[in-house]
């Protein structure tokens, strides 16, 4: 049972990680862009 049930749910797990991924990363790089435009005399560093 388990054997059958597990690759199933590492898939899934696998594409909600990737657009999890994609969405924080988009948001980093929003975020980043609104610091720059906001912020532009100081440095921004992303941790």
């Amino acid at each position: 049972m388990e054997g059958r049930v597990a690759p199933r749910v590492s898939i899934f797990f696998a594409q909600e990680g990737a657009q999890s991924i994609g969405v924080i990363a988009g948001a980093l790089t929003i975020g980043y862009m609104m610091a720059v435009t906001f912020f532009p005399d100081r440095d921004v560093v992303l941790t």
